[in-house]
């Protein structure tokens, strides 16, 4: 049984990620008789879809496009990062840790320009790049700057 902690974090309107495919949440709760919590999400592909949000004559939540609703299980679905935080774990580290994890690529000092990306409420996933990282990081890490870009705080006044 999944416990109200395994969905913590999980907002209604998120965005989403399950076995490779991207959903917008629509629902955080239990769903009787099923014992637990369930995320209802509507799928990015309708042909994932098993339901429209309802539930044993309950509706849940309703979808854009009829038919593209599922309940998944919590531990099952993955958040994704805000963009603040994917600058932060791309931009704020060092680069030790970088090598570390077999990161790198790209000339950001942080893992490859692949790995980040914005995905719009459209779907749309727009690749995200830092041009001239390697300069900055060269000037931040001047001993007269105390040590490199892990001084440097992103704060998210959201």
């Amino acid at each position: 049984m999944e416990s109200a902690d395994a969905a913590e974090g999980f907002v209604v309107g998120a965005r989403c990620c399950f076995d490779g495919y991207y959903a917008t949440i629509r629902f955080v709760g239990e769903v009787p008789p099923a014992k637990g919590v369930w995320v209802g999400v509507e799928w990015d592909d309708a042909s994932r879809g098993k339901h429209s949000g309802d539930h044993e004559g309950t509706q849940y939540f309703t979808c854009s496009k009829p038919g593209s609703g599922s309940f998944v299980r919590p531990r099952k679905v993955t958040l994704g990062y805000s963009f603040i935080e994917a600058l932060r774990k791309r931009y704020a580290e060092t680069s030790a840790e970088t090598t570390e994890r077999g990161g790198g690529g790209g000339g950001g000092g942080g893992k490859g320009e692949e790995d980040m990306f914005v995905i719009s409420r459209n779907s749309l996933v727009t690749p995200v790049e830092m041009v001239g990282a390697d300069m900055i990081k060269k000037k931040t890490s001047d001993k007269k700057m105390g040590g490199g870009m892990r001084r440097y705080k992103i704060f998210d006044k959201t």
